[in-house]
C-alpha cells in the first residue's frame, strides 16, 4: 500500500493513479473495471476490421478477500487495520523532505510516460541474491542461504544411498523418490 507515497509520487495510497485496492478495502465494497479480449481484438485486425475500443470489453466485478491471517476479523474490523496501516504508512513517509518536488508535478510528470516505454540505457549488472536494507543482512542472509544448501545437498547425498528416511532442511523441496512400479503390472524382462 506504500507504492507512490514512498517514493513521494502521491500523498496518499489511494491517489496512486494505477490499479489499486485502498478505497474498495476502506468501504468493505467491490471492485469494477473493464476487462479487454485482447485476443479477440487482434483477432478482428487480422481481419482488418474497424471496431470500437470497447466492442471486446466486458464489465468485471472483484470481491476482495481478507489476508489468510485477517479472515477471521469483522468487517469493522478488517476497515480499522487498514486505516491504520494507511496511517502508518503516512507517519513513515509523510511529510515529504526539503527540496523534493511537488506532487502533483511528480505525479503529471508519471502520468506523461508511456507504459511500454523503455529506458535508453539498461543495467547490465546481475540482480542481487537478496534485496535488503544493509550489506549485513544480505550477507548474513547469503551466509544463511549457504548452510541451507550445505543441509540440501548433504540430505540428497543419502537420499542418493538409498536412506528413503532422511529430513530435508525446512523449507525446502526434496527430491522426488524413484519410481517403484506394481509387481501385479510389471512385465517381466
Amino acid at each position: 500500500m506504500a507504492h507512490g507515497v514512498k517514493e513521494g509520487l502521491v500523498d496518499h495510497p489511494a491517489n496512486w493513479p494505477g490499479a489499486n485496492t485502498v478505497t474498495a478495502l476502506l468501504e468493505s465494497r467491490s471492485l469494477q473495471g473493464l476487462w479487454f479480449d485482447r485476443s479477440r481484438e487482434w483477432a478482428a485486425r487480422q481481419r482488418r476490421e474497424r471496431y470500437h475500443h470497447l466492442r471486446f470489453a466486458t464489465k468485471e466485478t472483484i470481491e476482495l478477500e481478507p489476508l489468510p491471517c485477517w479472515a477471521h476479523y469483522s468487517a469493522e474490523r478488517l476497515r480499522s487495520t487498514v486505516s491504520a496501516l494507511i496511517a502508518g504508512i503516512l507517519a513513515d513517509y509523510l511529510p515529504k523532505p526539503e527540496g523534493s518536488r511537488d506532487l502533483e508535478d511528480t505525479l503529471a510528470a508519471l502520468l506523461d510516460h508511456h507504459p511500454h516505454e523503455r529506458p535508453e540505457k539498461l543495467k547490465r549488472s546481475p540482480a542481487p541474491w537478496f534485496h535488503c536494507a544493509t550489506k549485513a543482512a544480505r550477507k548474513d542472509l547469503i551466509e544463511a542461504y549457504g548452510w541451507f544448501l550445505a543441509a540440501y545437498q548433504k540430505s540428497a547425498e543419502k537420499l542418493r544411498t538409498g536412506n528413503l528416511s532422511v529430513a530435508f532442511p525446512e523449507g525446502s523441496f526434496p527430491p522426488p523418490l524413484p519410481f517403484v512400479g506394481d509387481a501385479l503390472f510389471c512385465a517381466p524382462t
